[in-house]
């Protein structure tokens, strides 16, 4: 019986920045990154190998948490420089056809009302790939910049954004799908019938409604959303078209996808619905050997200076990680770690307390990373596929940083084509829209 097919995603995980600007393989991203032409390259390219769509992340704020400042952020360019990720969706929506786009929008940085308004408006440019990566926002400074005094408790910014949600998905079907009529024998551009109030009320947001602005071609625009916490399944269970997670066991992963289908099944949805898309790093090489040689200059490049990563880390968990001892186990201070701040990330470092924070950074290149030649990297992923009987997966490329040229054209031009020739992933794309391919398969 041959494997089943599955779905390939990409993760620009800093967002719109200046990349690998110090990478060898660097190009000219260091220069010319905020045209977006490296990144509409890169959109081709992924288009072409058949990938299901492009992740872009996006930030509201400059890191000052290690060290108590913001200089280690800004010398190493991580997460600041950054520009907008709607804004490139949109560019890139203009040289691609087929690739799926989902840009970041944070339920606790934008009004529903435009939120709504700003997706269909992408749908409408896309034809029908515009995708909306849900994150709720944990950081303090991220708070502080829109005007909150401290950022929400993690339980509420799950219910906040849930009630967010149910608004959005609303105020997209205020519009009949067959509104806009354009009858020149009636002089209508619009039938008023077909366009509806909304008058919503909730705990936290009112809107009256309807959008301004007509359904896309997918009416309802893709939603992503990762969240690996009891409410972040719940929400993702609900609302999710896509779900992005954390790659682990292969017991953990049939474990978090079974419940993410059964949350979905008590949502009124089939648990097909919902395609999970397990994180994965490859490091590649044209033998094992080489592919290995290439890791362990990573682990020992880290090992001997992990500040970029404690700096990344301190980020994400709001912990400044330049205060602690980097050979001291973890477990000694781990319960001075902030768990209202990301919870997952919180509870992965708690899971390692025996580990040092230089051994975490060395494990940090790669999220379980599989490391060989193509061949052998496409048996893992259809091995562990099989196994837990998943929907496919994101790539998030070594380092824990952004992409460069090399790693793109090692997964493009030779991993892919081995998946492709073992009939897991497509070789062309079977509809024109975002959501349509995902529920291809």
């Amino acid at each position: 019986m041959s494997p089943k097919m599955f779905h390939l995603a990409w993760f620009l995980n800093q967002g719109w920045g200046p990349g690998q600007w110090q990478s060898t393989w660097r190009g000219q991203m260091g220069k010319e990154w905020y045209t977006g032409k490296a990144y509409i390259d890169l959109a081709r390219r992924l288009e072409s190998a058949g990938f299901d769509y492009l992740l872009i992340e996006d930030s509201n704020y400059t890191a000052e948490i290690y060290g108590g400042n913001r200089d280690a952020y800004l010398r190493a360019g991580y997460s600041t420089p950054k520009l907008d990720a709607t804004v490139l969706a949109a560019a890139v929506a203009q040289h691609t056809s087929r690739l799926g786009i989902a840009a970041t929008m944070s339920t606790t940085e934008w009004n529903p009302y435009m939120l709504a308004r700003h997706m269909q408006s992408l749908d409408q440019i896309s034809n029908g790939r515009a995708g909306w990566n849900i994150v709720t926002g944990g950081a303090k400074l991220s708070a502080a910049n829109m005007g909150y005094d401290d950022r929400l408790p993690h339980a509420e910014r799950y219910a906040r954004a849930d009630e967010f949600t149910d608004l959005v998905r609303k105020l997209w079907n205020t519009w009949e799908h067959d509104a806009l009529i354009t009858d020149l024998a009636t002089k209508s551009l619009v039938d008023p019938d077909k366009v509806h109030s909304l008058d919503f009320e909730g705990q936290w947001f009112k809107s009256r409604g309807p959008l301004n602005t007509p359904p896309g071609p997918q009416l309802e625009p893709v939603i992503t959303q990762a969240g690996s916490s009891p409410a972040g399944r719940a929400f993702g269970g609900k609302h999710a078209d896509t779900i992005l997670a954390g790659g682990g066991t292969i017991e953990q992963n049939r474990e978090y996808l079974q419940h993410v289908r059964a949350t979905a099944v008590e949502n009124g949805r089939k648990a097909t619905d919902v395609k999970v898309l397990f994180i994965v790093s490859p490091w590649l090489g044209d033998t094992e050997q080489e592919a290995q040689a290439s890791f362990q200059r990573a682990e020992a490049a880290r090992r001997d200076d992990p500040t970029t990563w404690l700096a990344s880390t301190s980020a994400v968990t709001g912990v400044d990680f330049s205060t602690f001892d980097l050979d001291t186990p973890l477990g000694s201070f781990a319960d001075e770690i902030d768990s209202e701040h990301v919870k997952s990330a919180i509870e992965q470092f708690r899971g390692q307390s025996d580990k040092t924070l230089r051994e975490l950074s060395v494990l940090a290149l790669g999220r379980r990373p599989m490391i060989g030649t193509p061949e052998q990297i496409a048996d893992r992923m259809i091995e562990m596929n099989e196994a837990v009987d998943g929907d496919g997966y994101l790539f998030e490329l070594n380092q824990a940083t952004q992409f460069n040229a090399r790693m793109l054209a090692e997964v493009i031009d030779g991993l892919v084509p081995e998946l492709q020739s073992r009939g897991v992933v497509r070789t062309e794309y079977e509809f024109e829209r975002f959501k349509d391919n995902l529920l291809a398969y």
